[in-house]
């Protein structure tokens, strides 16, 4: 609990501070008003306030983080994934430089792999990271998903293409050995107990310290019988 309000309180600090110049207190008002409502659980109305503020108040600083918050209670409060989908797609087309765009890119994506089920439409978001934010810090884990949302469609060429890319792009990222055990997946699933076990030894190899280094050593041993499920970041 405590956690939680002192972050809804950072917010507001920040939110006042930034706003601070304004020529009148009505922005501050309405998003004292939004973390108001939202502090009594009035999350439907908390989210619009915070939609509104974005829109009546486009200039101000604390616009992209009102209208990603939004977006946010769309998703986690409201279960309403096209108004979070549409928000969340606003804030990437209206504040392109922030550093709230590429995240805000990556949740449409999720939101389309988790929520509303069309990976290819999760494979086109992803994809927009990758190629318009490539130094963020969500565009290594964006590729990495890509390839997940591959293998999640059974298409192991597609997405051995983009684990190894995933791998070669970002080569200090933490996904690099998830990476290389889902290629080894992927030909476990064909019954290519050859390159399976290659991608395997290469974790064990690699990554001898890494939590998937026993279970590498355990399917290099057994291909053939089942895949491993595709790991969750």
């Amino acid at each position: 609990m405590n956690t939680q309000r002192g972050t809804r309180a950072g917010f507001l600090l920040l939110a006042v501070a930034v706003l601070g110049g304004s020529c009148t207190r009505e922005p501050e008002r309405v998003l004292e008003e939004a973390f108001r409502l939202w502090r009594t659980g009035n999350y439907s109305e908390a989210v619009e306030q915070f939609h509104a503020f974005s829109l009546r108040f486009p200039k101000t600083s604390f616009a992209p983080k009102a209208l990603y918050l939004a977006a946010g209670g769309y998703a986690s409060q409201l279960h309403d994934y096209p108004r979070a989908v549409s928000a969340y797609l606003s804030l990437a087309r209206k504040y392109p430089s922030t550093d709230l765009a590429p995240e805000a890119l990556k949740k449409v994506g999720d939101l389309h792999r988790q929520r509303l089920g069309d990976l290819r439409k999760a494979i086109l978001y992803y994809g927009m990271v990758t190629e318009q934010y490539r130094r963020s810090p969500q565009a290594a884990e964006s590729q990495y998903l890509i390839a997940e949302s591959y293998m999640e469609l059974r298409q192991y060429d597609q997405a051995r293409v983009e684990y190894l890319q995933a791998a070669k792009d970002y080569p200090k990222s933490r996904f690099v050995p998830l990476a290389y055990y889902q290629v080894a997946n992927s030909y476990y699933a064909e019954s290519d107990c050859s390159e399976a076990g290659r991608y395997y030894a290469r974790v064990v190899d690699d990554f001898p310290n890494h939590a998937l280094a026993a279970d590498a050593r355990v399917e290099k041993t057994s291909c053939g019988r089942s895949v491993r499920p595709a790991i969750q970041q």
